[in-house]
């Protein structure tokens, strides 16, 4: 038995693009980050789109005087299912996440053509002495999160992006960010 989808698209989805999350899940709770982290959230695509600008939001915390590193990636999941590679980033800018309640775009270094067969994952990425930014999500249960196919996962204590990451390498996680992959 073949089975077809039979549940409507989102109403509420954004109109360009995809989200990680539905909108009106997100919490008004701040999602903490650690300094360094690589915390990834998943997406599939509804439709092919070519992806040029990564968005996501702030929480009630902003981004300490002076970070290194600001950025968004991009990663792919391989055939396999085991290593996520990094298609898309933006530059460094380390204005990225200062003010607190923010949404943040910022357009890629080169564009992604994004299509729903495929598993995405984005992060935001902070390096700093200082205070690490919060984020706009939702927080639930990691045991949940983390029944196959994997809604999240987490790289500690990175110096920036890395090009790939072993599945196998992720850390399980309570945190899903709001984030939009956009044309």
């Amino acid at each position: 038995m073949t089975y077809v989808e039979t549940r409507p698209p989102d109403p509420f989805a954004v109109a360009s693009g995809q989200q990680t999350m539905r909108r009106e899940d997100c919490s008004s709770v701040a999602l903490a980050y650690s300094t360094g982290d690589v915390r990834l959230t998943m997406l599939r695509p509804r439709y092919n789109f070519t992806a040029t600008q990564i968005i996501m939001r702030t929480g009630s915390t902003a981004a300490a005087a002076t970070p290194s590193i600001c950025r968004y990636g991009l990663y792919l999941l391989n055939a396999a299912g085991d290593t996520w590679t990094l298609v898309g980033s933006t530059p460094n800018d380390t204005t990225l996440f200062a003010a607190a309640n923010t949404q943040y775009s910022k357009t890629m270094s080169a564009s992604v053509a994004m299509n729903p067969a495929s598993r995405y994952a984005i992060t935001a990425m902070c390096v700093t002495a200082t205070t690490a930014p919060s984020f706009t999500g939702v927080s639930t249960q990691a045991d949940v999160l983390n029944i196959a196919p994997a809604m999240s996962g987490t790289l500690l204590a990175q110096t920036d992006l890395p090009s790939s990451i072993l599945v196998a390498s992720l850390g399980t996680t309570s945190q899903l960010f709001f984030g939009i992959v956009a044309p």
